[in-house]
Order: structure tokens, then C-alpha cells, then sequence
């Protein structure tokens, strides 16, 4: 005689009330609860994220490397235009601005010759400052700088021993704009000529000033 299998009645009997009542609890996942003062805080612009870095304003410090001669060749650059109406807030320090116009003056001297100042200007374009940086005005010069930056700029080492110094400084112009959330490329440039364009993002209360202005 075949043994009975003690929870064969249980299976073969329709599922009441209380059954489907454990099922279900069985299959639900854990709740999870979540207090007021455990929540976690609201995310930081995508600019501006995990960043606890000293922020500082562009123009000024462009304004100090037009006027203070950093080398025996005079000033740094030639800052045109006038200031922005509103300040041009980024998240780097003085120094890495300082640090950032240094490479740029390096790029442009092995591009166009050491005797070459080049010309800055910098305004506010939606939520980003945007800082140009040009030869003088001749055409043929400003494609050289972009074509010399964009080359080097896609090699992850430098292509001969001589541009090693070059190649440093770009891809230095390229971690502290990417640092912050920003980029560095070549494009055309309100001087009429090609040139190194350096986009950051503002701060909150400056981009919404930025954004506020813009609006007719």
C-alpha cells in the first residue's frame, strides 16, 4: 500500500482565504522606510557636482594677465571687449585660471611664434562663461592654432618627442575644463578668425542671472 504523503490533502484542497493571504505576503518585497531626516539631499547641478572646490571669477583674473607681465615678452594676452554685466563665476580657483591662460599662451606662442600676444574675450552664454582665445588677425594663423590644438588634443601621448611639452599643455587645458564640467576645442571666434574656445559653467546664481538676462 503506498504510504500516505501527509501534506497531499493540503495541496489538493482549494486555496482559502488565509492561503492566498500568506502567499501574498510571502511575495512581496520588504518595505523599505524612508525618514524625513535620512532622506538624501536633493542633487547638485551636474556642473557643480561632488565639488567642495574654491570657485572664483573669470574676468578679473583675465584682466590681471592683461595688465601683469608674466614673462620677459610682456603681458599674457590682449583682453578685449568690455566686462560682462554679471560675474562670471566657475568652479576653479584663481590659480588654475591662472595656470589655464598660462597653457593657452604656450599653445598659441608654439603655434604662431613667442612674439605673438594673443587676444582674450569672455562673456556669458546661457549657463556657461565662454572664454576665446585668437592670434592676431590673420586667417591662415588662426587655422594654424586650431588645427595644431585639434591634432594633438585626439592623441593620448604626444606624436614626437618635441610637441611632448605642447601636447602637455593641451591636454592641461582639457582636464580643467572637463574638471568642471566644461570642454576646450577649436572653433570660430568673434574676432572673424579661428581660435581655442574654453566653455565653463557659471555657478547657479550666475547662470540664472545669465539665463534672466538673455530672456527679451
Amino acid at each position: 500500500m503506498a504510504k500516505a504523503i501527509p501534506y497531499l490533502d493540503d495541496l489538493q484542497r482549494p486555496p482559502g482565504r488565509l492561503n492566498l493571504l500568506a502567499c501574498w505576503r510571502a511575495r512581496r518585497p520588504p518595505r523599505t522606510t524612508v525618514r524625513g531626516d535620512a532622506a538624501a539631499p536633493p542633487a547638485a547641478p551636474a556642473a557643480w557636482a561632488g565639488a567642495s572646490r574654491i570657485d572664483s571669477e573669470l574676468w578679473p583674473v583675465l584682466e590681471q594677465a592683461a595688465r601683469s607681465p608674466a614673462s620677459p615678452q610682456g603681458a599674457v594676452c590682449d583682453l578685449r571687449g568690455d566686462p560682462p554685466t554679471q560675474p562670471l563665476r566657475v568652479a576653479l580657483s584663481e590659480a588654475e585660471l591662472h595656470a589655464l591662460l598660462a597653457h593657452l599662451g604656450a599653445i598659441t606662442a608654439h603655434a604662431l611664434g613667442a612674439h605673438v600676444r594673443p587676444r582674450a574675450a569672455a562673456r556669458a552664454e546661457g549657463a556657461h562663461a565662454v572664454l576665446h582665445w585668437v592670434g592676431p588677425d590673420d586667417a591662415a594663423g588662426g587655422l594654424r592654432l586650431a588645427r595644431l590644438f585639434t591634432r594633438l588634443a585626439s592623441c593620448a601621448v604626444a606624436p614626437v618627442a618635441a610637441e611632448r611639452t605642447l601636447h602637455a599643455s593641451i591636454r592641461e587645458v582639457q582636464r580643467m575644463a572637463h574638471a568642471c564640467g566644461g570642454r576646450a576645442y577649436a572653433a570660430p571666434s568673434p574676432f572673424a578668425v579661428m581660435g581655442l574656445t574654453v566653455r565653463l559653467p557659471l555657478g547657479p546664481i550666475a547662470a540664472a542671472s545669465s539665463m534672466g538676462a538673455a530672456r527679451p
